[in-house]
Order: structure tokens, then C-alpha cells, then sequence
């Protein structure tokens, strides 16, 4: 027989159910079961707790916390600050923050702004595998754990703790605070305790428990005392804890092990079992309207929401008051430089972000066709094709785009240019030189000397995006989120602390050389890789783990980009110290030796990159000494590192013997064919060499003058031999000696400034200059690299100064469509081009730029560029407008300028409201 206080809850639970209940689902229409998912925004569909906190609730997951308020999810992990993703309890603190309990990495408190965490290593908490939090009213937060038994931490911050000489064991699976302080607890297996403030007391199996092993605790007010075993749920009575009542199979409940149990608002007991939800109802159980399955965690509203957790089908709630359907943008990805030969999303490097976006519901398109054989207004247009199946296919008109390293600069390429059709909400760029790409310059230039003639190698030169960002604007002000990776400190090699701060391959500042009213800048600790199978062990990278995209895309994807940020202020990074380039070929199995000069007795990075294959480097420094990889292990002043995806290995010595060194350069892959190396050696060193061209961009056989300037510490080094090597456009190399004689364009003699006139410009296209130096101070012999380029019009258009000027309303209604300024050109050879013009107000502010690509035949004509009516009103501008600059380039392979005009035309006195 029920008690009379339990009989009175059942009371008023009766009552409560004509308009609460499941069973009361005919009477409450308006209500019905919802699940949420990662689909949704759930962190995970692995719920291990609920709590709600008035109009908030707080899911935890094996993924980290989601925030439920309103109609948006907010996920919090570890990338946040959470000390591990693996949440068991959360507990409101009463003060609008939260405490969170994690298997492994301790307790986190959240505030609302900033998380803190406390764990063995800098608390007084007993062990890191948190299974249960309980806070009293005073601000105590009681802490249960998995092999550290209890610890406590009162309101001012000082910690307590019981282990098992005081709770008979160190596992404990459940706590609670009852309302008159009551601690309860739960032994792993060993029954419950019941601690008063001054003693622990146990009650087991032998007291009248129906089963040792409690999974969750509940204290009614009036201190009764619920436990949820492996065997059902039992209750003992406040006043007489020997004596229980248990509840089974037998009497409704739908599966003997029962994880969690919750109170009604009516006080109604509610149980999360591994075969479904109950609640107790007179001296049964209902299970009728409830969700079936392993139910894990649940939490009853006020309201009378009902919030349950699953075990793998993520979150159930009981509402009238549902999220509303959410259409999520398609997410197209466009890869780095090279992608997989296959063109497949599931052979390249975002095979675990689709993987990722998928989970979460968004439509994934990768862009095929992008190929570093195109230019990038050819990959654009392949990603315009994508961007139409995907609108196509999912009926939205718009899409997001993540460029991953030079898929960015190919977004951009779509999104800057006449292509582009508004459909793009934000471009999110990982990785991408936006200035380019200048860490690994000498490399770049060297493959495009020996190993390609790509276009794509040309456009990530620095020269080139110049140029590009100089033709190209963000016209239409879609939202731009520049990721960059600095990448520093453990656990990655110290060989990171000498290069650029940078994500190992593209610098920090390159990657966050945009800036402007729609661009955000967000750094992480990445590095430039993308799967556990290229990436440094435990080093993090852009696309996995998934940290990069749990922190700063899974959400903005959903709900927006984040607001726009000023780019750091970072310095250009300066051009690397190194010797001259030893370059060569080596069949698979073979070796090559070389010797190199090192002068200086700080840092010397010794790189090797192979066209292709698997590469090792050793070296003997000056007294005979071997050194490679295994010697390596047992030093800190010598580090080797071989990135294998790259064929790259590097090797540091901190403080290398100054003298001559010996390089043995082997292919450890097999293979008859001979395959390309270069090499060289970075130096921390005063002495420096510093190359210009003058004129960097000039006509056919105009005569380029080549200087070059070593110095140390600011004074000038005469009496070195230098020579530059140069590259045509057709791959032919010619050497050429540079002087300091006064006579050769260097200024007076022997002033340390070498320089000498190169007159074979007949070609149009890229040039590439490799100038050395080398020489002996104080008996000690050195040498120096550098490289620079220049480029050469091919003369295949020029702009004939006719510049014609007219406004169009399309639609008949008294407003402008478009500004539109017919530019002459005489063109000599067919081929791609494209124009670009800047249209400017009477004090010379942007008004707005745009470019037209175009194919043209050859002949005289005119191409129209028009500057939309819509920009020029948004620019809030008046008029008269004046036609600032416009530039001509030959875009048929790696873009070249043609021509250029400055101050070109006055065009009336319109006002921006005239437009539309």
C-alpha cells in the first residue's frame, strides 16, 4: 500500500495529466513530439543530460554542450574553451551560467563570456572523469567521479575531497543535494551513501535496496528518495530509508535499466530507461505517447515541455512551439592548387568536412573541373557550373562556398569578376594567399623554371595577385571570412618558430591580406594540411580534426556569417636569407652529394623538395661529423622533418658549424625515371642580398636593367661574383654576369650594388630571375640566392583612347539600370581579356569597380563596362562621376597587363538616387 504523501502526488498527478500528459494528447492538438538532430544544430545525436534554465535549455553531448534558446542551437566544445567535449551533467550556477561536468577534462564553468576549467592539474578535484554535479543553494558544487571518489568546492573556491576511506569506493556513478543539504551518493556497484554534513552512511542491498548498482539519484522535497537502478526504480521513504518501494518490468516500466529520472512540475517522477520513457502514474508506469528506444537523459518545463535524450537518435521534445524549417544554403568546396587526379569529393582533402556537413544537414557540392592546368578565371568558370546544379537541384538561390588554400583565390576569381550572377552568400578561405604565396617563393619560381609551366603556379606569385587584387573588387560585398593558420609552440617541431608565422606553407598576413567593410579575420593555431594521414601527429590542420569547423563554420553556415573584423596589423614578411639553389635529378634508390657554404653559426634550415616521390636528406658538417634522422633523435639542436604528400623534408640545426657542409640528397622510392630536386639552405644572417627590376612590367625588347645589392648590417659588400639566371617565357635560360664597375647601371664602382641591362624581351609572359652571390670574409666563404620577376606585355591588345559614355533604363521607369562606358581596343590576337574600371565622385572616393572578361577576335572594337545602377545609388555618391582607371590584361593563361589609362573621363552630373 502507497503512503498518504505518495497517494496525494498521485492525486494531483491525475489532475495534472487531464492537460499535461501524453495521454492527454487528444485534449492538447496544439502539442506533438519533435526530434532535433545534428541536422538541426545539435552538437551530437548522443544526449547524456538535460537542463533547463528558464527559457534555456542546455543539451550534453559526446560532442560538446548545445544551447537551445529560441530558434537557435549554440554549441560549445573543447575549441571553446569546454574542458572536454564528453558531457555528463550540467548544472545552472543561478547567476544566467552554467557548471559542467566532462569525462576527462574536469569541471568547466561557464559565465556567459569565457569558460574556465578546473581539473587535477590545477585544483583540488579528485580525478577528471566527472560522472555526476549536484550545486546547493550556498554556491557549493559537489562533484562525483570516476576513480576519485567525491570532492567538493565551497563558494569561496576551496576544495574537499572524500575517497573511498570515507565512501567505501572510488567510483561513484550518481550525487545529488537534497534540500536540507543531504549529500547522496552512488558506489559504483556498492550501493548508495548518505553524507549529513559530519558522516557518510551506507545503505546496500542488506538495508533493503532492491539492487547496488543506482544510476541516477532524485530527492523530492519532502525528501523522498528516488533511485534509478539496472533493475527499475526504487523509492525510499524520508521517513523510514529502510523501507522501499521498487517498480520493474512488472509494473510498466518498458525496460529494467533506468538511466535517469526527472520531476514534473506537478511532481510527477519521470524515467529515462534503455527501452523508452515512463512516467509514474498511481502504482504503474505509462508508457503510452512517449518515445521508445534508449532514452538517456530527460527534463520536464514548466510550461509542460517535455525534453528527452537519446542514446543515438539525438533530441525528443514534447512542444507546441517547434524550431521552424530551416532551408540550409548549399556548401560548395573548392580545393587547393592540386586536387585529386580522380576529380572526386571523396579522394580529396575535404573528404571529412563533407563528411562533417553532411551529418549536419547541408547539401555538399564539390566543385569539379578546377584543375591547376586553368587559369582562375577558368576555374571560375567551372565553379559558376557547380553553383548552377546546386541551385538547380536544391531550389535555393544562393549557395556558401569554403576554398580551401588556392580554392579560394578561384571563389574569388567567380565572385570579382562578370561571371558572377549574386548567388554566393559568404566564401570562407582557409589557407588561401590573398597576397601570395611568399614563405616558399624561391620553390615557386623554381618549379616554374624546371618542373611546370601551369598557369596556376604564375597566379599564386605574389606578382601576379598583386596585379589581380589591383583588377578585381569584392563588388557586390559578399561576406569574405579569412581563415589563417599560425601555427606555433607543441606540439609541433621548432622548426615552425623559423619560418613566417604562418600555417607552415602561406603566411598569416597573406591569408589575411584582404580587408574592407564585409571581411572577417579569424586565426587559428592550424597548420596547412588535411587528414590524419598528412598531417603532423596530434598537430591540428584546417580540415581535421574537426575543430576549425566546430568553432567557426558549423554555425555561421547555419545562421549567418560572423560580423566583419579588421585584418590584423602584420608586417609583410620579409624575403628569406638562403644560399643558392643546387638543383638537379636522382632516379628511385639513388643518391646525389653536394656541398653548400653556411657562414653563419645561428639557425641554418636545410629544405629539399622533390618534383615528386619520397625524399631523405643527411648531411656532414665541416668536422666530418654525419648527421641525419636517427643521429637527430638523440639531440635537441638538430631537427628533421619529412612531409611526404609534399616530397619536402627539412632539416634544422640550431647552431651549425660555419664551413662547408656536405648534402646527400636521396629518392628512397623506386622508379627507372629521373625526377627533379631543388635545394637550398635558409639562414639566420646579417649578410643579405636584395635583387630589383627596373622596369618590373614593360614592352617587348624594351632593355630590363637587373641590380642586385649584398650587404651586412647595413654596409655594402663589394668583390663577390654574382650572375643571374633568367627564365623566359619559353623556357629557355639565359645566364647573365651582374658588375660593380660603375659601368653596367650599378651606380659607382665597388659599391656593393651589382647590376647589369638583360635586352632578350622579345617574349611576352612571366620572366624569372635567380641571382647569386658568392664571394670570402674573413677567410670564410659564403653564398647568396635571391629571385624576383618581371613580366613583358605580348602585345596582343591595346586600348585606343575611345572612351564612350551612356546611362540605360531598362525597365522605362525614370531610373538608370546601369552606367555603362564603352572602352576601344585594337586587338592583334584572339584570345580571353579582361578590362576593368574604377569609377570614383568628384573628391576621388570609390564609387565602384568592375571588370569584364571577354573573348575578342582580332580587329579594332569596343567593349562595354558596365558599372550597375544599383552599386552607384548603394554608394550613396553623388556625381559628377569620373572614370578613374581602367586597365586592359591578357587573361589567356596567367594574367599580363596590356595598357592602362588614368583620369580618363568626366561623365555627368548624375545623382546616385538617379539609379537604381
Amino acid at each position: 500500500m502507497l503512503p498518504i504523501h505518495h497517494g496525494l502526488c498521485v492525486l494531483l498527478g491525475s489532475i495534472f495529466l487531464l492537460c499535461y500528459c501524453p495521454l492527454a494528447l487528444a485534449n492538447a492538438p496544439q502539442r506533438a513530439w519533435t526530434t532535433y538532430t545534428t541536422r538541426h544544430g545539435l552538437a551530437a545525436n548522443t544526449i547524456f543530460c538535460i537542463s533547463l534554465d528558464g527559457e534555456t535549455i542546455w543539451i550534453g553531448t559526446t560532442q560538446g554542450i548545445t544551447r537551445f534558446a529560441g530558434s537557435r542551437m549554440t554549441t560549445y566544445s573543447h575549441v571553446h574553451g569546454l574542458g572536454d567535449d564528453w558531457v555528463v551533467d550540467i548544472v545552472p550556477d543561478g547567476k544566467g551560467g552554467i557548471w559542467v561536468g566532462t569525462y576527462g577534462g574536469g569541471v568547466s564553468h561557464f559565465d556567459g563570456q569565457e569558460w574556465t576549467t578546473y581539473n587535477q592539474s590545477n585544483s583540488g578535484l579528485s580525478n577528471d572523469f566527472v560522472t555526476d554535479l549536484d550545486l546547493t543553494p550556498d554556491g557549493t558544487l559537489w562533484v562525483a567521479t570516476h576513480g576519485g571518489g567525491v570532492s567538493r568546492r565551497s563558494s569561496n573556491g576551496r576544495w574537499t575531497r572524500y575517497n573511498a576511506g570515507a565512501l567505501g569506493g572510488n567510483y561513484v556513478d550518481a550525487l545529488v543535494a537534497g534540500s536540507d543539504s543531504t549529500v547522496w551518493i552512488a558506489i559504483q556497484g556498492e550501493g548508495i551513501r548518505r553524507f549529513d554534513g559530519q558522516r557518510w552512511t551506507p545503505i546496500y542491498t542488506a538495508e533493503g535496496l532492491e539492487h547496488n548498482r543506482v544510476n541516477n539519484i532524485l530527492v523530492t522535497a519532502n525528501g523522498d528518495v528516488w533511485l534509478a537502478t539496472e533493475e527499475g526504480v526504487s523509492c525510499l521513504q524520508a521517513n523510514d530509508l529502510h523501507r522501499e518501494h521498487h517498480y520493474g518490468v512488472s509494473d510498466g516500466l518498458p525496460h529494467p535499466q533506468v538511466n535517469t529520472l526527472a520531476l514534473g512540475p506537478e511532481g510527477i517522477i519521470w524515467a529515462a530507461t534503455a527501452g523508452g520513457m515512463a512516467y509514474l502514474e498511481g502504482a504503474g508506469w505509462v508508457t503510452e505517447g512517449l518515445p521508445t528506444g534508449y532514452c538517456s537523459a530527460v527534463a520536464i518545463a514548466m510550461n509542460g515541455e517535455i525534453w528527452v535524450g537519446t542514446l543515438s537518435d539525438g533530441l525528443r521534445v514534447y512542444t507546441g512551439h517547434p524550431l521552424p524549417a530551416q532551408e540550409l544554403l548549399p556548401v560548395i568546396l573548392v580545393h587547393g592548387w592540386h586536387g585529386p587526379e580522380s576529380d572526386r569529393l571523396e579522394d580529396s582533402e575535404f573528404r571529412f568536412l563533407a563528411s562533417w556537413l553532411e551529418r549536419d544537414g547541408f547539401p555538399v557540392y564539390y566543385a569539379r573541373g578546377i584543375s591547376p592546368l586553368n587559369t582562375m578565371l577558368e576555374n571560375a568558370a567551372s565553379l559558376a557550373q557547380t553553383i548552377q546544379q546546386a541551385k538547380k537541384e536544391t531550389g535555393s538561390d544562393q549557395v556558401n562556398i569554403i576554398g580551401f588554400s588556392m580554392g579560394g583565390l578561384n571563389a574569388r576569381a567567380y565572385i570579382e569578376s562578370s561571371l558572377y550572377r549574386n548567388d554566393v552568400a559568404a566564401v570562407y578561405t582557409m589557407g588561401t594567399p590573398h597576397a601570395g604565396v611568399r614563405q616558399w617563393y624561391p620553390f615557386v619560381l623554381r618549379q616554374a623554371l624546371e618542373w611546370t609551366d601551369e598557369p596556376s603556379i604564375y597566379e599564386l606569385l605574389p606578382e601576379h595577385v598583386l596585379l589581380w587584387n589591383a583588377t578585381h573588387c569584392n563588388t557586390y560585398k559578399v561576406p569574405y571570412i579569412l581563415v589563417a593558420g599560425e601555427a606555433r609552440g607543441d606540439p609541433l617541431p621548432s622548426i615552425f618558430e623559423y619560418i613566417t608565422p604562418g600555417d607552415g606553407l602561406v603566411s598569416a598576413w597573406s591569408a589575411h591580406a584582404l580587408d574592407g567593410p564585409s571581411t572577417t579575420h579569424i586565426t587559428t593555431p592550424d597548420v596547412h594540411a588535411w587528414s590524419a594521414e598528412t598531417i603532423l601527429t596530434g598537430v591540428r590542420s584546417y580540415l581535421e580534426p574537426s575543430d576549425t569547423y566546430d568553432h567557426y563554420l558549423r554555425e555561421a553556415l547555419r545562421y549567418g556569417p560572423p560580423s566583419p573584423s579588421p585584418a590584423p596589423m602584420r608586417a609583410e614578411p620579409p624575403k628569406a636569407v638562403h644560399t643558392p639553389f643546387i638543383s638537379g635529378e636522382v632516379r628511385g634508390g639513388q643518391s646525389v652529394s653536394c656541398t653548400v657554404p653556411i657562414d653563419a653559426a645561428s639557425a641554418a634550415q636545410f629544405y629539399l623538395r622533390g618534383y615528386s616521390g619520397e625524399w631523405s636528406l643527411s648531411l656532414i658538417d665541416p668536422n666530418g661529423r654525419a648527421i641525419d634522422a636517427q643521429w637527430a633523435q638523440e639531440t635537441d639542436a638538430v631537427q628533421f622533418l619529412s612531409y611526404s604528400p609534399a616530397s619536402f623534408v627539412a632539416c634544422l640545426i640550431k647552431q651549425p658549424e660555419p664551413g662547408k657542409w656536405t648534402v646527400n640528397i636521396s629518392r628512397k622510392d623506386t622508379g627507372s625515371t629521373p625526377v627533379g630536386f631543388a635545394f637550398y639552405v635558409a639562414l639566420d644572417s646579417p649578410l643579405t642580398l636584395d635583387v630589383a627590376i627596373a622596369p618590373q612590367w614593360c614592352r617587348k625588347s624594351t632593355p630590363v636593367l637587373i641590380s642586385a645589392t649584398l650587404c651586412d648590417r647595413g654596409v655594402s659588400v663589394s668583390g663577390a661574383q654574382v650572375w643571374a639566371e633568367i627564365g623566359r617565357p619559353n623556357r629557355e635560360r639565359i645566364r647573365l654576369q651582374l658588375f660593380d664597375d660603375g659601368a653596367h647601371g650599378d651606380g659607382e664602382a665597388n659599391d656593393g650594388l651589382y647590376a647589369n641591362t638583360f635586352d632578350e624581351t622579345t617574349l611576352g609572359g612571366y620572366y624569372l630571375v635567380f641571382v647569386t652571390a658568392e664571394g670570402t670574409r674573413s677567410g670564410l666563404g659564403y653564398a647568396r640566392g635571391q629571385e624576383i620577376t618581371f613580366t613583358v606585355s605580348p602585345e596582343t591588345a591595346t586600348m585606343t583612347g575611345v572612351f564612350e559614355v551612356r546611362v540605360e533604363d531598362e525597365d522605362g521607369d525614370g531610373l538608370w539600370n546601369a552606367l555603362i562606358v564603352n572602352v576601344g581596343l585594337d586587338v592583334t590576337k584572339a584570345g580571353k581579356f579582361l578590362l576593368w574600371g574604377l569609377l570614383t565622385d568628384p573628391e576621388g572616393n570609390e564609387v565602384c569597380g568592375v571588370n569584364q572578361i571577354v573573348d575578342l577576335n582580332a580587329g579594332k572594337q569596343s567593349v562595354s563596362l558596365p558599372f550597375p545602377g544599383s552599386l552607384i545609388r548603394a554608394s550613396g555618391r553623388d556625381g559628377p562621376y569620373h572614370l578613374a582607371e581602367v586597365i586592359l590584361l591578357d587573361a589567356s593563361s596567367a594574367a599580363v597587363a596590356l595598357d592602362s589609362a588614368y583620369g580618363i573621363v568626366n561623365i555627368g552630373p548624375y545623382s546616385c538616387i538617379a539609379f537604381e
